[in-house]
């Protein structure tokens, strides 16, 4: 659909991200009339604190994924066998870093 057309038909863009979007109902009569104004502010701020814990929490996909793009830039190509032992080894030079990334011994 082209810009012309969504504005011809007052079709507006999403919000980027969810704490844009609590913004929209925030302004919306509508909503906060049906649910009413105690569940509506109970609505806002428990899903307002679910997303700044969602965005506080280092998903496991995310340690997995980092883990492995530091081994691919730092550590040389080797069998899988050999890369785990190079990282356990990395783990016992910066015990440091034990209580921020997972510990080889959790990769299967």
């Amino acid at each position: 659909m082209s810009e012309r057309e969504k504005r011809r038909l007052r079709v507006g863009e999403l919000p980027a991200n969810p704490s844009e979007g609590f913004d929209t109902p925030e302004r919306d009569q509508v909503v906060r009339d049906a649910l009413g104004e105690h569940i509506f502010s109970d609505f806002l701020r428990n899903t307002r604190e679910e997303w700044h814990r969602y965005i506080c929490t280092v998903q496991e996909r995310e340690r997995e994924r980092s883990l492995e793009e530091y081994q691919t830039a730092h550590l040389p190509p080797r069998t899988p066998e050999c890369r785990l032992s190079t990282v356990a080894a990395w783990f016992s030079a910066h015990p440091e870093a034990a209580g921020r990334l997972p510990h080889p011994s959790s990769f299967h």
